[in-house]
């Protein structure tokens, strides 16, 4: 019997998706403009302001998650959005925690715009508890804790650097740029990248066996062959 989809439903997965893909393009983008200098001035400046739209837009649909969530429990529309009781009940569950690291994450990665040296250490922070928010639900809170939630920061950073990366190059190469420094980024950018697959096919096929309780678990039962189809 398959289970009714309900508008709290869609509004939970479009919330979740939009927030998602915000923090991961401003994790993303902010660690590409800390390890690659060099950019010039025009390109600097597009990345920055895509940091700025993406950790507010990832900061904005988070909050919206938060409500949503209050409003699923209670199920009485926008009243049930903004219901004291329900919003504390949220507040202390595994949802409140990640959202409230995500945002702190998300308002952290902003300093980047200023280029000075401690904000940009301030920005690495940001980045790196944006990441690490992603443990407090799903995968990251099963045992042992501190591997899963180290796998799954891996995972995002490793993800989220891979996504921040597109854009840059993708402008970088294109017919109007200098392609000679073009084609040093994307050099550079595939360099970074070897350490990048190999440290996320590692996490990954870690987090499959403990996911899937064994490594023989991942041969023999559909969920585990589905893990070992995505790591492929």
């Amino acid at each position: 019997m398959i289970a009714e989809f309900s508008t709290w439903d869609l509004w939970a997965v479009l919330s979740k998706f939009v927030a998602y893909l915000g923090c991961l393009l401003a994790v993303g983008t902010t660690l590409f403009i800390l390890t690659n200098g060099n950019l010039i001035k025009d390109q600097r400046k597009l990345l920055l302001k895509l940091v700025i739209v993406a950790a507010f837009a990832g900061a904005a649909t988070s909050l919206v998650q938060f409500g949503v969530q209050a409003g699923r429990l209670l199920d009485e529309g926008i009243a049930g959005m903004l219901d004291s009781e329900m919003l504390a009940l949220v507040k202390d569950a595994p949802l409140g925690t990640s959202v409230f690291i995500r945002s702190t994450g998300l308002l952290l990665m902003m300093t980047v715009i200023f280029g000075h040296s401690v904000t940009n250490w301030i920005a690495s922070a940001g980045a790196l508890a944006t990441a690490l928010s992603f443990s407090f639900v799903g995968h990251g809170t099963g045992e042992p804790r501190w591997v899963l939630t180290s796998l799954v920061t891996l995972h995002i950073l490793g993800v989220s650097y891979w996504i921040g990366a597109l854009l840059p190059i993708r402008r970088a190469v294109s017919k109007n740029s200098d392609l000679v420094s073009g084609g040093e980024l994307a050099h550079r950018f595939g360099q970074q990248a070897q350490w990048i697959v190999g440290g996320l096919v590692v996490a990954g096929a870690i987090l499959a066996i403990l996911i899937a309780g064994s490594p023989l678990a991942l041969m023999t039962t559909q969920y585990g062959l589905t893990l070992l189809a995505k790591l492929a």
